[in-house]
């Protein structure tokens, strides 16, 4: 049960290392079932394996957003300022499929292909969300993996690093 916590608990602090250690451990499963999906889609066929691919992808899904929560509280802020990533990140995405045309032989999605006309409208709003998106990623990248968290307790729990220390003590000369 204290793995299940470590993994996808919501309250408490993170400091930056484990911060940093469980985006990279993230990645590097994301890298691995992207290399197995051929594999798996022989072994256990398509659909088996799509299931079992969304699922591993939620539950990674989860586990960031449980990491970005700890380290946000960990700077003394509501896990709730997700929401400036997430929402404009989703509408893009929504935009996107929206105006997806079909699905190539590759199984890659060709967007815009003949409806490119219909989207002289498009570009305004998708560029105003990616430099949105683009700006609030930088400014999370360096509160949540550079900045160190809030020294001593905060509303939402004890220092991950333990009590703050003096980082050194001058001594009188002469004496």
């Amino acid at each position: 049960m204290e793995l299940l916590q470590h993994l996808f608990g919501f309250s408490g602090r993170m400091n930056r290392a484990v911060f940093w250690k469980g985006l990279i451990c993230n990645i590097l499963i994301g890298i691995a079932l992207d290399q197995l999906a051929p594999l798996a889609d022989s072994v256990f066929g398509s659909l088996l394996q799509e299931i079992g691919f969304e699922a591993i992808g939620l539950a990674l899904l989860a586990h960031c957003v449980s990491l970005w929560t700890r380290r946000l509280h960990d700077r003394d802020k509501s896990g709730w300022w997700q929401l400036l990533h997430a929402i404009p990140f989703a509408i893009l995405v929504v935009i996107l499929k929206v105006f997806a045309n079909s699905i190539g032989e590759t199984g890659d999605i060709a967007l815009f292909g003949e409806r490119a006309k219909e989207l002289l409208w498009f570009p305004a709003p998708a560029f105003m969300l990616i430099a949105w998106l683009g700006i609030v990623s930088i400014w999370f990248l360096i509160q949540l993996g550079f900045l160190r968290g809030t020294v001593g307790p905060n509303r939402f729990g004890p220092d991950p690093l333990g009590e703050a220390q003096p980082a050194m003590q001058l001594q009188p000369i002469g004496d």
